[in-house]
């Protein structure tokens, strides 16, 4: 056999075996029989390539208006949008241990940390942590957050003398980072004084698409390699700085002189004895890289979120206003009080259904022997996860789910399946920052609406914005005034 041949039969045996696994892929993989897009579950290609688009949710909201409410997306990956999912993948029925975090996805950080930690690390860290977010902690900080509001209102007090209109989204950004870097470190980000973004979370949405297409390569291990040489230079410096910026960030809270003393989260971390760190250094940055992104960012969007629908249904804010507007002094609004305000928090539910921070699948592997999920025999090592905003718009869980109804958590609704609602997650490795979460929407949105009217300057559509995993949030427009 010449050269030339033995080179055409292995180009003609490799085309073949892989004709081969895409067609074993479609008719004869143990996921075969869920329905789905046909390419999609050929390939993983459509998967990736949509994910890094930015428009993965959208894409698998529609199949799932089309295929049902458990389908295949990947060729080892189901999608559902069942209430009894939640239990099945996150609890397992077992001691509160839920199946295993998808490694292609939560491998991707730079340090370990209590997001991607295995099952005992996991325990350990959150142990540890537990303190800082306890009911206890969040009374301590409860003076701290009206701080710091009080700052916002402050800020918008000034905009209303102008006359000008400014993109909440932004406010709510330096709000809820300025927030959390006092919490986390004793140090604030000071935008909300400089109304602009330190660099540092500047560059939060650029490292968003650079994870979303540092997963996308991970699901081929091969090409993944190749990640230093095909991302962008800038994407790729942003990357780095971004990593600096959070190990110094760490670093310079532990040199303070009264590092031991400091009532923050951090401090939750340390030896009471010795002052020294109960976790590593990876993990400390690791950890608290992600405590700042997911304590802020994700209340950052909902209440962009709420503003931007209360301001587009005038019925709603005011039955909101009426709500907030009969406490009789401002000092009344507190965390205890806003707990018990059923329309605010109503308010705020609606917000998180529509404006998930996290509108894709944060997907588990069935661990070995296979699991029931929602009914159905899956087999181990098939990837699973519930698609936060394909759930929420499905109208098989909410009824007219593209209105903003916060009615539907005051009332019962027949057609809305509440219990695919789990903003916070269930089982084990649930977030454990809800509660302060919680505290500060309910305080920022009621005291804004307290002190301010809000009206819309654009036509900003939420559904048309793009998503890495978090959104990437378009400007928002808004006329402050003063209230009526």
């Amino acid at each position: 056999m010449s050269t030339n041949s033995f080179l055409w039969l292995l180009v003609v045996t490799f085309f073949l075996c892989i004709a081969a696994r895409l067609l074993y892929n479609v008719y004869f993989h143990p996921l075969s029989k869920f329905p789905g897009p046909t390419l999609w579950a050929m390939t993983r290609l459509c998967f990736v390539t949509s994910l890094v688009r930015g428009d993965l949710h959208l894409k698998i909201k529609d199949f799932h208006d089309r295929y049902g409410t458990v389908i295949r997306v990947a060729p080892n990956e189901l999608s559902f949008i069942e209430g009894s999912a939640w239990q099945d993948m996150y609890t397992g029925h077992n001691k509160n241990k839920g199946f295993p975090k998808n490694a292609v996805v939560f491998g991707a950080q730079q340090f370990r940390s209590i997001l991607d930690g295995s099952e005992e690390d996991h325990t350990r860290m959150r142990k540890i942590l537990a303190h800082a977010f306890s009911n206890q902690a969040l009374n301590r900080q409860e003076g701290l957050l009206h701080r710091y509001i009080d700052i916002l209102l402050r800020k918008l007090g000034d905009v209303v003398e102008s006359g000008q209109s400014i993109n909440i989204v932004e406010w709510y950004n330096w709000l809820s980072f300025d927030l959390t870097g006092e919490l986390a470190f004793s140090e604030s980000f000071d935008q909300l004084e400089q109304k602009a973004y330190h660099p540092w979370v500047k560059m939060i949405v650029g490292h968003l698409k650079y994870s979303a297409l540092s997963i996308g390569l991970r699901y081929y291990s091969p090409l993944n390699e190749l990640m230093p040489y095909i991302t962008p230079r800038h994407l790729h410096r942003l990357k780095w700085s971004f990593v600096t910026m959070s190990r110094e960030k760490v670093l310079r809270r532990l040199a303070r002189p009264e590092s031991k003393t400091l009532d923050d989260i951090l401090g939750a971390c340390l030896s009471p004895d010795s002052g020294e760190p109960m976790m590593t250094m990876e993990e400390l940055i690791g950890t608290f890289t992600f405590l700042i992104v997911a304590g802020s960012e994700t209340t950052a969007t909902v209440l962009a979120g709420v503003t931007n629908y209360i301001c587009r249904n005038p019925k709603v804010f005011q039955r909101l206003k009426d709500e907030v507007r009969a406490i009789k002094s401002e000092k009344q609004i507190t965390i205890t009080s806003t707990a018990t305000m059923p329309y605010l928090n109503a308010v705020i539910k609606e917000g998180m259904r529509m404006c998930y921070p996290i509108p894709g699948a944060l997907t588990r592997v069935v661990p070995r022997g296979g699991r029931l999920v929602s009914g159905h025999f899956i087999p181990e090592g098939t990837l699973v996860g519930i698609p936060q905003f394909a759930a929420h718009y499905c109208d098989v869980n909410f009824e007219n789910p593209y209105e903003f109804i916060p009615e539907r958590w005051t009332q019962i609704l027949d057609d809305d399946s509440r219990s695919i609602f789990q903003p916070f997650a269930i089982g084990g490795r649930n977030c454990i920052g809800q509660n302060l979460a919680w505290a500060e929407m309910r305080l920022v949105l009621a005291r804004v609406v307290y002190n301010f009217d809000l009206e819309p300057a654009d036509d900003l559509c939420w559904l048309d914005q793009k998503s890495y995993y978090l959104w990437e949030k378009e400007p928002f427009l808004v006329r402050v005034s003063k209230r009526s």
